[in-house]
């Protein structure tokens, strides 16, 4: 019995300590503050934050951070310009938020890899060039957005990405030249499973000239 308390303490003393040690604070806000809560020192996650906008610089000046997720939030809108000066983030998700629209600048320059936003609970439009100039980038998850129309204009300058994913939205059609900024050489793979997809134009997948997968499974 004595043993089990000791190992209880211990326990107890240990989480408490990693606590203590993860939860790093960062004002970013007049009205109110929130904290990261961060793993190994590399894993931040920022969740149910009762906030509206991720401004301009808000998350920014973060050297070891690797990867960033927020989810439960209240964001109705990511500013232009939030994310700054974070040299090693590698990935950003994004995940039930009431975010209605992407603009320039929001993700543009990053040098993540992987970019997910999901679960949105908004009908989610993205400005033409949302996703350019974006030189690491290799995976985009655009799962369960509500989102109604693909533009072909996204990607430009984007040369790694090989794994597109936007399924269970609300597309109805994929248009000619669907992905005519995706690089020629990398293998692609293309996942718009469970939609509302009724119309593919005969030119949709002009210039892709590799397949991995390709799922066009629908409802």
């Amino acid at each position: 019995m004595h043993r089990l308390v000791k190992v209880i303490y211990i326990f107890a003393f240990l989480a408490s300590f990693e606590c203590e040690d993860d939860e790093k604070y960062f004002s970013g806000y007049t009205s109110k503050h929130f904290f990261f809560v961060v793993h190994r020192q590399k894993h931040f996650s920022l969740d149910h934050v009762n906030v509206s906008t991720i401004g301009e610089g808000t998350i920014s000046d973060i050297p070891s951070m690797e990867s960033l997720m927020m989810y439960g939030l209240h964001i109705k809108k990511i500013e232009p310009g939030a994310f700054q000066n974070l040299p090693l983030l590698k990935s950003l998700t994004v995940m039930e938020c009431y975010i209605s629209r992407i603009d320039v600048g929001v993700f543009n320059n990053l040098n993540i890899t992987e970019l997910t936003i999901k679960e949105n609970n908004r009908p989610l439009s993205i400005a033409a060039g949302a996703f350019d100039n974006m030189a690491s980038l290799q995976q985009i998850r655009l799962d369960r957005v509500q989102l109604s129309t693909w533009n072909p204009q996204w990607f430009v300058n984007t040369p790694q990405l090989k794994e597109i994913y936007a399924c269970y939205n609300q597309l109805r059609e994929i248009p000619e030249n669907a992905f005519q900024n995706v690089n020629t050489d990398n293998e692609m793979t293309i996942n718009f499973a469970i939609g509302q997809i009724r119309k593919i134009h005969d030119d949709a997948f002009r210039g892709i000239r590799k397949i991995k997968l390709l799922s066009l499974q629908q409802t």
